[in-house]
């Protein structure tokens, strides 16, 4: 089942409270997209971000620095999610071992859910999130809340979604400016084309267990630009690959269609607003 948050809209969270700034925030994400996406609104919110790829090189950090905050992704290589939040909450040191943490994952089926707060977690974010969705996330578990934001269930029917949702770049493109989203979606492109031919590589070899990691990692980072079919048709992928079921010849040309036309879209409707830009600027 579908987490019961799932559904929530912006206007269904409580209002967030006076504006909390200046928090020191290890994050601990390894997809590069989603790194530069979630530091952008940290910075954006007026954060400290310190950024770990690895389970192994959080648990370094968390010793050195002095955070007030862990944003945790839960499924990571080598030491994964839940694995850091005992380290954290085992701790010697009081500070560190009741530290708010909050888990970020692409999951959000309610018993998953369930799991994370059970183990310890203050806060579940559910990707894609807005930075609306973060302030208020990290408002909440700074004053000692319990937060669940989760929208959408990706892996629907893809004939249920359209193709492109553009309010997502709109928001951020007015939050943090055209030229840092292009930077961010430049990322994405290349670490699109990267995590494509290696999920390519996985379907042919029916490598279930990797091509599962691989289509969790590009949902997740596909999902930060609105690209909505192709999630839900990657969400398709990662279940099959979970049950073990070969992937058809006809869902890997489909995959491979809707691959190329989300990325065609994507540039296509960032290079409309850059010359809708230019042209005001002329204008003005």
């Amino acid at each position: 089942e579908i987490c019961k948050s799932a559904s929530l809209e912006q206007a269904d969270l409580d209002p967030v409270p006076a504006t909390i700034n200046g928090v020191r925030v290890l994050m601990v994400e390894d997809d590069a997209t989603n790194s530069m996406v979630t530091r952008s609104y940290l910075q954006h919110l007026g954060h400290h971000v310190t950024a770990a790829q690895s389970g192994e090189e959080a648990l370094m950090l968390l010793d050195e620095g002095n955070f007030s905050l862990v944003l945790l992704d839960i499924s990571l290589p080598g030491i994964d999610g839940l694995t850091i939040l005992k380290h954290i909450r085992a701790h010697a040191e009081k500070t560190i071992a009741e530290m708010p943490v909050i888990a970020m994952s692409a999951h959000v089926f309610t018993e998953e859910v369930d799991q994370y707060l059970s183990a310890g977690m203050d806060g579940f974010l559910g990707k894609p999130f807005s930075l609306e969705d973060l302030e208020h996330a990290i408002a909440q578990a700074i004053r000692g809340g319990e937060i669940v934001i989760a929208k959408n269930d990706r892996s629907r029917d893809q004939g249920s979604v359209k193709q492109f949702d553009t309010s997502m770049i709109d928001d951020d493109i007015s939050r943090l400016g055209l030229e840092n989203v292009e930077q961010l979606a430049g990322l994405f492109f290349q670490s699109a084309d990267q995590l494509k031919s290696e999920l390519v590589e996985a379907m042919n070899a029916s490598q279930f267990e990797k091509l599962e990691k691989l289509a969790h990692k590009l949902n997740g980072a596909a999902g930060n630009f609105g690209l909505e079919r192709l999630c839900a048709l990657l969400g398709r992928i990662e279940t099959q690959a979970v049950n073990g079921t070969e992937i058809t010849s006809g869902l890997h040309e489909q995959f491979e269609l809707e691959y190329e036309d989300a990325i065609a879209v994507l540039g296509s409707y960032l290079s409309q607003q850059k010359n809708t830009t230019s042209k005001m600027s002329v204008s003005q």
